[in-house]
């Protein structure tokens, strides 16, 4: 089930991931790739705030992270989105997603995504 909540996810099947969030048994269980990542921290990648929404909705916890990169957490990954965006929509979008978590976020993983943002900001506008 995990793994057509993920799919659904990566490519963008709205109506299917609608029928699949509330028919997990874990919102928050990691996928069996070596990324580990949860079905939250797939649609930050995919820069889709409505999912996102819907996720944290649901009980997605934002404070968990993947099970192998302590900086892979989903307040984190939105801000290397606003990093790594090449053009201004994309940082539009990965910087909705990074204010809607940012409130819900613990103040440790604030303090690092904040420097993760104001770091790697610096060093692309400078």
């Amino acid at each position: 089930m995990l793994g057509r909540l993920i799919r659904s996810i990566e490519l963008n099947y709205w109506e299917e991931f609608l029928e699949l969030v509330p028919v997990q048994d874990n919102i928050n269980k990691r996928d069996n790739s070596d990324l580990e990542w949860t079905p939250l921290i797939y649609a930050i990648q995919e820069e889709s705030f409505n999912m996102v929404k819907v996720l944290v909705e649901a009980g997605a916890d934002v404070n968990l992270g993947a099970g192998v990169e302590p900086d892979e957490f989903p307040l984190n990954m939105a801000a290397y989105g606003c990093c790594g965006a090449s053009y201004g929509y994309e940082y539009t979008r990965n910087k909705k997603i990074y204010d809607y978590l940012f409130p819900l976020t613990s103040p440790e993983l604030q303090q690092i995504a904040e420097n993760t943002l104001s770091s790697r900001t610096n060093t692309i506008f400078n």
